[in-house]
This record gives structure tokens, sequence and C-alpha cells, in this order.
């Protein structure tokens, strides 16, 4: 057996490494030369349609690429064929010397890597001179925000247009036919099975927005809003036909040796003899450096996952958050915060509804019907927590955005986003139904406490334990709640309303207080303090004192309420009852 043993053990014979630019170059932050800054990079292609004389002739652009290859900076191209993005790798001119003459087959062309190494050995083509000119005429695409938006709807649009001079929503664009690519974003484009330009507005534009790259990235955004734009034959409008291959010229094959094994100098079979030598020390402190920039690209990538909700929301409006929470970082926010962060778009609905319905269990409120919304999520996660105006009781966190709901109605509407979100077709009346509507139903004098309790419960989700908020909704829920039987009958000062205004009444006094409130907290990191006590209304009620919200004309006719008030018999038409006798009579003002 030991014998045999022998026999099958295999020759100690090295084993042949194999390199890819994709991941042993471009996927090595501390390779990158231009360290963020790519306005140079991408300047020869950053085409001005009003003056010609201020765009970079393609003669400039070739020797440019050329003198850039030579000088080792990892230059990559994109090229469409066939309706999707190509890469091209290390571009450079063949032009013969005083020294070495060319043949004439390679000698003043274009060359380059058609894509990633194979086996450590290159595929050269040759890059036609055309290429590198502006594309024959301007062309009028849509604009980044309107194909954002259509491919949000639309999960089988690729292309759009042509256009018509005067189209709402575009602009008119001139590019060549090449465009470089920032080093950080060369993993995406190769990694990428087949990269359309649908696929870029996907999944690379939103990397270089989250990156604050988008100004500098603007030529290759132009090449794509170009290139997802159809020409009359219904295909992109920056398609170019395959490259032909490189000729066989041992000038042209060595070259691009020489290129690769510089850039992978681990290919020398000569490295070994030099292990001893000052080369050896030298190549073992780059390789330090390189282990050195792979942990500081490891704990960059450790602190950007320690910041889902940064990731997500963006700095301006998780500072926000931030502000309304009364915190400095975003790991001191509540937990819903990073579960909604993490999860795909269409599950963040059903995370938000579970996470009430734990609540109203932890708060013995367990048949409480509390349905939430498509346009509620949008207002938690815009942060746009305060009403837009007094009177527009349909926006912001305020009770009259918290009426009854018919919790299966509230399933099927979470039922028909989610699958809208994840790709179902559906028309446009359809998700502006969905994803705009508001409905606004009035309190009565016998619910309005469970209006706000659905704020008070969202409250202790959305913000910290000891916030000032949450304690003031407990505190006001639970005053209003034992006082319920001490308030209504009473006149207001607008006799048309009389009794039966007093649930809408109270909601309006909370939803000024909260919404004064939020516009004051989130615009700083100190804790602003709420104006007023959570028992305001039962101390001012008690002692005949003015309490009551001013409800403007404008109010009164936009939600009906004189109608509502009518329809509820309680008389209070334009010809209202005289008042209860009692300390609770008292014709309130403003």
């Amino acid at each position: 057996m030991a014998a045999q043993a022998a026999v099958n053990n295999p020759l100690n014979v090295p084993t042949v490494r194999h390199y890819t630019f994709q991941a042993d170059l471009f996927g090595d932050p501390s390779k990158d030369p231009w360290i963020g800054q790519y306005q140079n990079l991408l300047a020869p292609f950053d085409i001005d349609i009003n003056n010609n004389n201020a765009n970079v002739t393609p003669a400039t652009v070739r020797e440019r690429l050329t003198n850039s290859t030579n000088n080792l900076e990892p230059i990559a191209l994109l090229l469409m064929h066939d309706n999707a993005a190509s890469v091209y790798l290390l571009p450079l001119r063949m032009t013969s010397t005083l020294g070495t003459q060319y043949p004439a087959a390679i000698d003043g062309n274009m060359f380059a890597l058609d894509g990633d190494l194979y086996r450590n050995c290159p595929l050269v083509v040759q890059l036609p001179d055309s290429l590198f000119n502006l594309i024959t005429n301007q062309v009028r695409v849509p604009e980044v925000g309107h194909i954002i938006a259509q491919l949000a709807a639309d999960a089988n649009i690729q292309r759009f247009g042509p256009y018509n001079n005067g189209d709402a929503d575009t602009e008119v664009l001139r590019t060549r036919s090449v465009v470089t690519i920032p080093f950080p974003y060369v993993q995406l484009f190769m990694a990428a099975e087949r990269m359309t330009p649908r696929t870029y507005f996907e999944q690379v534009y939103p990397a270089i927005v989250n990156d604050g790259a988008e100004q500098q990235c603007l030529p290759l955004t132009r090449f794509f809003q170009v290139a997802i734009t159809n020409d009359n034959n219904n295909n992109s409008t920056l398609n170019v036909a395959n490259l032909p291959t490189g000729r066989r010229s041992t000038h042209l094959l060595d070259r691009y040796d020489r290129l690769v094994r510089a850039h992978f100098p681990q290919l020398d079979t000569n490295l070994q003899q030099l292990q001893n030598t000052q080369i050896a020390t030298q190549i073992a402190g780059l390789t330090q450096a390189y282990q050195q920039g792979r942990l500081q690209d490891k704990q960059r990538r450790q602190a950007k996952s320690n910041s889902p909700v940064t990731n997500w929301l963006g700095d301006q409006v998780t500072g926000k958050l931030l502000n309304y929470c009364v915190v400095n970082q975003e790991t001191l926010l509540p937990p819903i915060w990073a579960q909604l962060a993490n999860a795909k778009q269409s599950d963040r609905l059903p995370i938000l509804q579970a996470a009430i319905s734990q609540k109203k269990v932890e708060l013995n409120q367990p048949h409480l019907q509390f349905g939430v919304t498509m346009p509620l999520l949008a207002t938690i996660t815009s942060m746009n927590w305060e009403m837009v105006d007094k009177d527009e009781v349909g926006t912001g966190l305020q009770p009259f955005r918290f009426g009854a709901s018919d919790e299966s109605a509230a399933m099927t509407h979470q039922q028909q986003v989610q699958l809208l979100l994840t790709g179902t077709s559906a028309s446009l009346e359809d998700t502006n139904r969905l994803l705009n509507s508001t409905k606004i139903l009035l309190p009565t004098n016998l619910n309005y406490t469970l209006y706000i309790l659905r704020l008070r419960i969202l409250m202790q989700i959305l913000l910290p334990d000891t916030h000032q908020l949450v304690t003031f909704l407990n505190g006001l829920y639970e005053d209003l709640e034992s006082f319920r039987h001490n308030i209504g009958g009473f006149v207001t000062q607008q006799p048309a309303l009389n009794g039966a205004a007093t649930g809408i009444l109270i909601c309006k006094w909370v939803a000024n207080t909260v919404s004064s409130y939020f516009m004051q907290q989130g615009r700083k990191q100190q804790q602003h303090a709420i104006s007023r006590s959570p028992t305001d209304i039962s101390s001012a009620i008690t002692m005949e004192q003015n309490w009551e919200p001013h409800l403007s004309l404008t109010f009164l006719n936009k939600y009906k309420v004189r109608e509502f008030c009518n329809s509820l018999g309680d008389g209070t038409g334009g010809n209202p009852q005289p008042a209860p006798s009692g300390p609770f009579s008292k014709t309130w003002k403003c």
C-alpha cells in the first residue's frame, strides 16, 4: 500500500498562476494612478456641442492614449457592439522609430487588448482611426433622471427614441464612438456578461453617484445617454462593427508581451533568480505596500458595510435623519433603519408593517388597524416629516395621515406594490395610484385618539426609545384617552362645526405641534425642545382657556369639514343647536 501511495504522489511541479486585469489590476485600489481624480482621463471625451474648436482632435486623443499606455497607466476603453458595451485595454499606436521600421500592416495603426487575459495570453485587435472621431451628428437623447424613472417603471425597456426636436425630458449631446472608463468601475464592466446601456444605469451609475463622482464621470454617462438612444433602425446610435484582430506581427506581439509583463511582473520566469538580490528586496517592499493597500481597501469596504443607511439614503438625507433622532452616528439609530437599508426595495413595505405589528402587541393593541401604504413609506424615507403647509394635512408625519384603515385592503395594496417593485408590468395609471395616492379620513370625536395612537406607534419604531417626541406622544395619548369622556359637545368659535369637530381640532393641534418640531429639529444636531406639554389640551379645557387651532377656509373647503360634521347628525349645520350647559359649554376662541 505504501509503495502504491508513492506511485500516486504527484510530481512537485510549481503551479502556474493565471492573472487577470479584472482581479489583479483593477481589483486593487492601490494601483489606481489617478487616485479618484478622473477629469483628465475623461477630458478628451467631454464634447462641447457649441464650440467644436474646444474639443480635442482625434489625433490628439490617440496620442494621449498611447502615451498613457506606454507610461503603464491602466487605460480601459468602451465600444458598443450589438447594443452592448465591450472593454478594450491598453490602447497604443505602433509607430516606426529611427531604430525600428514596422511593417506597413501595423505602422501608424492603433491596437488594444480585447477584454481580459486568458491563461495569461492576450488577444490583440486593431482600433480603426475613425472610432476616435466625433459621431457624425448631434443626437437628441433622454435626460438621466428620465432614463432612471422609465427603467424603474418598465423592466423590459432597453432603449429609447429616436426623438424629435422639442420632445420633453431630452437634451442634445455629441460624443465619440469610444470612451475611457475610470479605474474603480472597470471591474463592473468586465464582470458583466453583457453590459447594455440599461445595465449601466442600473448598476454602474448608482455606484458613481454613491462615490459622489457624477460630475467627473459625466462624459461616460453622456456616452451611455447616446448609447441608450435608438437610431432609425432601432439599434443603439453608437453601435460599431466588430474589430479586426491585429496582424500577426512579432513587433506587435512583443510590445504587448512587454506591457503585460510590466503590469504582472510575476509572469517573468527569471524572477525566482532574483530572490536574494536587491531587486527581490524591492519586490518585497512593493508586496508589503500592496498588502497595505489591500488592507486599507478592506477597511474601506468594512466601513461602508457599517454605514448601510448612508449608502441607501445618501449623506444629506441621512444627516436629517440623525438630526430627527438626535444622534451623531447611524450605528445609534433604531434597528428599523438598518433593516430597511439592507432590504430590497420591494421588501421595505412588509418590513415596516411587520415592525408595526410587533409594536402593537408590545403596547397591548393587537387589534388596532394600522396598514402602511407606499406614500407613507415614501414620506418616512425621504425625511419629509413636516407638513409642507399648515393646511396640507396629506403631507408629513402627523395624525391625519393615520386614519382608520382596512388592514385587508392595506395588505392588498402592499402586495400590489411589491409586485410592481419586483418587475411586474403595470399601467402608468396603476403605478401612480399605488405610489402616489394619499387618502385623508377625518377623525370623529369617538376615534381621534386612535389617530394619535398610530402616530405614537410609528414614532416608537422610527425614533430612539428615550426620544422626547416619543415621551411626548406617550403622555399625550394617555392623557387624552383618560380625559376623553370630558371632551366633546362644546361649541367652537366656528359655529358651523359645533361639537362634531372636536376630534379634528385635537388632531390639528397635534399636527401643528409635531410638524413645527420636525421643521426645527431636522435642521440641527442639538435637541430642540417641544413647545407644548402633553396635558395642555385637558388643562385648557378644565380651566376654560383657549387651545383650539384655527381652521382656515382653505382647510375647511379642501377637506369638506363642514359636510363631514353635518353628516354626523349632531346638529352641526348652519344653525347650530345651543351648547349643553356645564363647565365645557364655553365658546372657545383661537
